[in-house]
């Protein structure tokens, strides 16, 4: 599937044909990760071959993911779709299946495993003293994902501001 500088560089070349709007180096930093984390699942030659029908169809503006991604999808051969682009809900993961997530993907997953602690852990219905102690571990455990969700969010915001350094 597409690494991380092949799409910034479809980006950075459609960007020639349609100008994207003015933003901070911060905010291109994380525009570009959020291109990245939307099309990485694709082929690079379907994510090209989007921009290109792009760059010829009739808009000058620049596309939103949402705008692209239906052309990418259009542009994978049938062989190559298949259960890698199928949906999947959110259920919890080996060891070895959250090892070969990317950055973002772990982070989105601690956020979501948080979040069912929380729901297990229920609201706070008496006083602090008077919740068991049940709540308190599933609570903690949340607050700890969550911290390590946003530890790795910053890890992939620098790595995108570098790859984005790498573009230009």
């Amino acid at each position: 599937m597409a690494k991380a500088n092949e799409i910034s560089e479809a980006l950075a070349a459609l960007a020639v044909h349609c100008r994207p709007a003015a933003m901070s180096p911060d905010e291109r930093a994380m525009w570009v990760a959020g291109w990245v984390e939307d099309l990485r699942e694709y082929p690079i030659e379907a994510i090209l071959t989007a921009c290109r029908r792009w760059r010829l169809g009739q808009d000058r503006r620049f596309p939103t993911p949402g705008q692209l991604e239906p052309l990418v999808r259009d542009a994978v051969k049938p062989e190559v779709r298949g259960d890698a682009l199928a949906y999947e809900p959110w259920r919890p993961l080996t060891q070895g299946e959250f090892d070969g997530l990317t950055l973002r993907e772990k982070a989105r997953h601690l956020r979501i495993e948080a979040m069912e602690q929380r729901k297990a852990a229920g609201p706070q219905t008496r006083e602090p003293s008077e919740m068991p102690d049940i709540w308190f571990r599933r609570r903690e455990q949340a607050d700890s994902l969550e911290a390590e969700a946003a530890r790795l969010e910053q890890i992939a915001r620098t790595a995108a501001r570098s790859a984005l350094e790498v573009v230009k």
